[in-house]
């Protein structure tokens, strides 16, 4: 009887043993679905159709809840059994735990060998504690046949539910590999496992047209995405034929250098420089936005400038950024009656008098920076431009720009820049 005893016990404990051994693989497959249809879904924060993935555990009456976490730990998307009371915990690592009546399980979800999150499953083991005790009761009147009928009971168990999960785990592992949604699980029953089998296989299918769908709109993205960029870099080269040539700037100011990098393909900002009425011009000119958009503004920019001092022979810093302050409202309609784009620029301007060797400064919003070195010192002085921009939204009979004359002397170095510079 003690052996006996023993041996009713033994089965007892491995009949519990097993029963949650299946329900972790269980679930384990469970989330290893939702990881294959939920990471898409939180790559491309979709989480509307990552709840439609979770939602098709409603045939799944065990669980009691599930939830999809973003990598930043935050709740991505959840379901709750009716009346449940779920909520999402705070995420956890990979592994699973039993508390009381439920299994606690979270795993970490990947796409294209990526981690993008991580997937939670409670299971309900309510129906563990209900086989113990009708196992108990059987076993204490008839344990010698439930003994028996406890092994011919697990060893169906074990071809029935076992077999057709591992050949699951199989095509689910078949799928993940070769990312082939168009694989589909056999059927063997029209158990729960078939049903599970059937859920699944609908799950790919769905999988399958979001991954088609997908592909095709990456495929649109990128060749409007090549089409605009192509655009953009013929523009950097239409921006970049009216910067003044190397050789003009050499042959003007000799001591000269100069850093441009646009923070994009275009810049915004951009150089000027022209030698005429005895004088060199040369400007540094931050114009509102990056991009494509200061693209637009420097472009301007540079042919009102020309317009100003090579063309109607204006050769004062001062009164050539009033002219230009006035033009660039005038271009952009910049009225009192019309608005317009509220676009400006800012500027440097220095004029170089060949005759004398005086150097005049004018600025807008932005500073001349000199740097004089005698007798083994340096100094850096910064000379601030007037607090007015070019163009934009101004009251009516502002100040006009100040043309300040710079003391100069042999090894000075003048400094013109746009706020890029330092922001980079």
């Amino acid at each position: 009887m003690a052996v006996l005893s023993a041996v009713a016990l033994a089965i007892f404990s491995y009949d519990s043993a097993s029963f949650r051994r299946r329900v972790v693989e269980d679930t384990a497959v469970l989330a290893k679905m939702l990881e294959v249809s939920c990471a898409q879904a939180v790559v491309f924060s979709d989480p509307e159709g990552a709840g439609e993935a979770l939602a098709t555990l409603r045939a799944q009456p065990q669980v009691v809840g599930a939830a999809v976490y973003a990598e930043d730990g935050k709740v991505f998307a959840f379901y709750g059994r009716e009346r449940s009371g779920f909520a999402p915990p705070a995420r956890e690592a990979d592994g699973h735990r039993f508390e009381r009546d439920h299994l606690v399980l979270f795993r970490t979800m990947t796409f294209g060998q990526k981690q993008v999150g991580t997937v939670h499953i409670l299971v309900d083991l309510s129906a563990l504690a209900a086989r113990q005790k009708d196992y108990a009761r059987i076993l204490t009147l008839l344990m010698a046949a439930a003994f028996a009928f406890a092994f011919l009971l697990s060893s169906r168990l074990q071809r029935l539910i076992s077999q057709p999960i591992l050949d699951l785990i199989q095509v689910e592992r078949t799928v993940s590999d070769r990312k082939d949604y168009s694989i589909r699980a056999v059927k063997q029953s029209s158990d729960e496992i078939g049903e599970l089998i059937d859920g699944f296989n609908e799950m790919l299918v769905e999988v399958e047209k979001r991954d088609a769908f997908l592909q095709e709109k990456g495929e649109q993205l990128r060749e409007k995405n090549e089409q605009i960029l192509d655009s953009i870099r013929y523009a950097q080269h239409i921006q970049e034929s009216v910067l003044p040539l190397p050789q003009v700037l050499t042959a003007n100011l000799p001591g000269h250098f100069v850093i441009f990098k646009p923070c994009h393909i275009v810049s915004g900002d951009f150089y000027w420089c022209h030698k005429g009425h005895g004088k060199v011009f040369l400007a540094v000119v931050d114009c509102t936005g990056h991009g494509v958009p200061g693209a637009f503004m420097s472009m301007i920019g540079g042919s009102l400038l020309r317009s100003i001092i090579v063309e109607r022979g204006v050769t004062d810093p001062g009164v050539i950024l009033d002219e230009l302050n006035a033009a660039v409202q005038e271009t952009l309609q910049q009225t009192a009656e019309r608005l317009g784009a509220q676009d400006g620029m800012d500027a440097c301007l220095c004029v170089f008098d060949l005759a004398t060797g005086a150097v005049t400064f004018a600025g807008a919003k932005r500073p001349l920076y000199v740097v004089r070195g005698s007798g083994g010192s340096t100094e850096l002085v910064e000379l601030a431009g007037d607090r007015a921009s070019i163009g934009g939204r101004q009251r009516q009979g502002g100040r006009p720009f100040t043309s300040q004359p710079i003391p100069v002397s042999p090894g000075d170095m003048l400094y013109l820049t746009s706020d890029g510079y330092i922001d980079q």
